[in-house]
């Protein structure tokens, strides 16, 4: 599931918001099925639309893209994404993770908004490759990136990156981290310059693992009642 949150920038009348750079908060979560969010008007009694409060707002409150699809695995729908490229050019089979890279010769969307003044910070998962550190985020114009390029792992203590360099030694739950990573970002931010934030997160990629405070460990989606 993709979305994007989109504000003006300044406080502009109407008349002037054409020509003024929206910011963009892009939401992509890893693995969400159609039936699994509550907005879908699917009648499933197991995911009405209290089952994703904040997702459902945001549908009923904004722009429903009704016929836009992904790609049947997450690697591909990423490198499209990022480089605007159907699958077609960079590979749609599922690959091991180390074979999962993105064609380092191709423009990232980062690099292009860079290019139109806008600060942009990637949080959360990558999987486009890691074969090299130029497949890094902040060598393809994000200014700061802390998440993990692995395609699944433990979401707390699957081993992540900060910008260049490891880190071994953060293991806040993934989901919390890259939301505090936003709101702090956004928080921070001046508001004069547009911002481009790519949040992407490890939910509900397996393992499923619980946060700390449902008692940690994994779900298990297949255990009879």
């Amino acid at each position: 599931l993709a979305t994007a949150c989109l504000s003006t920038a300044t406080h502009e009348s109407l008349d002037d918001q054409d020509s003024t750079q929206p910011h963009i908060l892009f939401i992509l979560q890893d693995d969400l099925g159609f039936n699994d969010i509550g907005f879908t008007d699917t009648g499933s009694p197991s995911t009405p639309p209290e089952a994703s409060a904040n997702i459902s707002a945001l549908a009923r409150e904004g722009l429903r893209l009704r016929q836009h699809y992904v790609h049947w695995h997450c690697a591909p729908t990423r490198r499209s994404l990022l480089t605007g490229r159907l699958p077609i050019h960079h590979g749609e089979a599922l690959v091991p993770h180390d074979q999962d890279d993105i064609d380092l010769r191709w423009t990232w969307i980062a690099e292009k908004l860079n290019g139109v003044g806008y600060k942009s910070y990637w949080w959360g998962k990558a999987h486009i490759g890691y074969r090299s550190m130029a497949h890094l985020p902040t060598n393809h114009g994000f200014e700061q990136f802390y998440g993990f390029m692995d395609g699944s792992g433990n979401y707390s203590t699957l081993a992540r990156w900060n910008n260049s360099l490891p880190d071994h030694n953060n293991t806040v739950y993934s989901t919390q981290l890259f939301s505090e990573l936003t709101i702090d970002t956004i928080e921070a931010h001046d508001p004069s310059t547009p911002l481009f934030i790519y949040l992407s997160y490890q939910a509900v990629h397996g393992p499923l693992d619980l946060p700390p405070y449902d008692g940690g460990g994994t779900c298990n989606v297949n255990k009879p009642e």
